[in-house]
């Protein structure tokens, strides 16, 4: 699960660990029970945590989903969330999938500020994979097509322009 505020953003998903018992750490208690009061930059440093360790705790399922709930989603929300970067950001294909109506999930998106952010950080980490995929295209494998395509959509300020 990304944060809000995620410099570090992992964009190939991996599998979630599970542990074998629900008991969590010290400091993984100290930072679920800072999160639901303070901003994500105070709890991480209320519990003396860097956001690598965070990214490494959100690996482990039962973690995950208790700070998804500290910081007040849904468990549809939730798992929307989980299943939306495997339907490529499609909301109505991750809707059909977690049996919602597409019209709950844009009141989610009006209504829950949290879950919106979520969202958007979801649907620009696949951006950022495409933007990469396409920086390969063109600048390693010379793909002509690719390179037409970035200049119409990336260089349209030096005269390069769709006509």
């Amino acid at each position: 699960m990304r944060h809000l505020k995620n410099s570090q953003k992992n964009t190939n998903p991996t599998p979630i660990k599970k542990r074998n018992k629900f008991k969590f750490s010290d400091q993984e208690n100290r930072f679920l029970k800072a999160i639901s009061k303070m901003k994500f930059d105070e709890a991480i440093k209320q519990s003396n945590w860097s956001e690598e360790e965070f990214i490494n705790a959100c690996e482990v399922a039962e973690f995950s989903y208790t700070y998804q709930k500290a910081i007040g989603l849904s468990d549809k929300q939730i798992r929307f969330l989980k299943i939306y970067p495997n339907k490529m950001a499609n909301v109505k294909q991750t809707c059909k999938a977690v049996l919602i109506h597409r019209s709950t999930y844009y009141d989610w998106i009006k209504k829950n500020l949290v879950f919106r952010q979520e969202a958007h950080e979801i649907r620009e980490g696949l951006y950022d994979d495409v933007e990469s995929i396409l920086k390969q295209k063109v600048l390693i494998e010379k793909d002509t097509t690719a390179l037409i395509f970035f200049t119409k959509t990336k260089m349209k300020h030096r005269g390069f322009i769709i006509k």
